[in-house]
């Protein structure tokens, strides 16, 4: 009788053991008990096993797989984005670029302008002293007109007026070419506004796609940790599978 339950024992122990790698069990302790004939008597707990659903396994993973899929479809569409974002970019630079060189041209104009305005203040004042010493050219010959004949007084007469003339085309000239002047500086104080409204949007607008770049940066990273969290399921799905 003992040799039959020590038979009986190692038969349920190597069945016990032979079935653990596929299956997960908990067993509580055995109760022993030892009647009074001396013989022993083992009784076990009912084991509990964890459920194995291998299509459970496979659906699982095919969601993986479909929701990876879809992660490398977002990260196209991404690069997408950032293509777009690169090419808004360039073009606003180009313009920066653009605003920059007129910027520099309308500063030569500028220059040119102010260089004509000096000149045009000295040749004013020029023509001023040669107007008041005509004026005191006509009173000296005023005082001497008594002791000049008339062919000679109207000789001088005759130079102090065609003076006078040369002196009061210019002073139309010099007025056209201050009026021209002022249109000019005119034209380059709105070109220079127009310039700063242009410059103040390309620098809102290149802020505005800093921000854009700066989420897509961050809407990659976070697919890019998805995509590694999908892939890592995937293979331990996968590895469950060639286990079953």
């Amino acid at each position: 009788m003992e040799n039959y339950h020590s038979k009986t024992l190692l038969l349920s122990l190597v069945v016990i053991f032979a079935i653990s790698p596929v299956f997960s069990q908990s067993i509580t302790d055995s109760v022993v008990t030892k009647p009074d004939n001396g013989q022993f008597n083992y009784k076990w707990t009912e084991p509990i096993y964890q459920s194995v659903n291998l299509d459970s396994i496979k659906s699982q993973k095919a969601d993986y797989d479909n929701y990876l899929n879809s992660l490398e479809l977002l990260e196209d569409r991404l690069q997408s984005n950032r293509k777009e974002l690169k090419m808004l970019t360039n073009q606003a630079n180009d313009e920066a670029k653009v605003i920059n060189n007129e910027r520099k041209y309308l500063a030569e104009k500028k220059k040119f302008a102010r260089d004509d305005e000096k000149y045009l203040k000295t040749e004013k004042s020029l023509r001023d002293k040669e107007a008041k010493q005509l004026v005191t050219d006509r009173k000296e010959l005023r005082k001497f007109s008594k002791n000049l004949s008339m062919s000679e007084m109207n000789e001088r007469v005759a130079k102090l007026d065609e003076k006078d003339a040369k002196i009061k085309e210019l002073e139309s000239q010099w007025t056209n070419k201050r009026n021209e002047l002022k249109k000019s500086l005119n034209s380059y104080a709105e070109k220079e506004s127009e310039l700063n409204r242009r410059e103040v949007e390309v620098k809102e607008h290149l802020r505005e796609l800093d921000r854009t770049k700066a989420a897509l940066d961050l809407k990659a990273k976070q697919l890019s940790l998805e995509k590694q969290q999908t892939k890592l399921e995937i293979k331990k799905s996968k590895a469950l599978l060639k286990t079953n």
